[in-house]
């Protein structure tokens, strides 16, 4: 069963990378793209980050995130801000701002030791 998993997965990146090429303004494709070298999309129920820099025979693979992950990265990536950041977090989920700061740097450390450049 866990090699059908993979066969799935691989279909999703491979659907994915389609819509890339297909349209820059296709229905999935996330309104706040932030940089340009990266867009979040939303496809088969998770928000994908992107690398559109790749280097040639070097694939790295979407990053896949839940809808507060994208929430987080999006405001991230409009304010620059990690304590407005926290703020709309906290506004949105109704959750302590202290907490929610918490969260907002857990979650760019995980993407910057990913190698995700924000």
């Amino acid at each position: 069963m866990r090699e059908n998993a993979f066969v799935i997965e691989n279909n999703v990146i491979q659907y994915i990378f389609g819509m890339i090429s297909e349209t820059r303004r296709g229905r999935n494709e996330v309104e706040v793209r932030g940089k340009e070298r990266y867009q979040l999309r939303h496809a088969a129920g998770k928000f994908w980050l992107i690398d559109m820099e790749q280097e040639m025979g070097k694939y790295r693979a979407p990053v896949a995130m839940n809808e507060t992950g994208a929430m987080i990265l999006q405001s991230f990536w409009k304010t620059g801000k990690e304590e407005d950041t926290a703020k709309a977090l906290s506004e949105t989920y109704e959750i302590d701002l202290e907490e929610a700061l918490v969260d907002v740097r857990e979650f760019l450390q995980q993407l910057k030791a990913q190698g995700i450049a924000l």
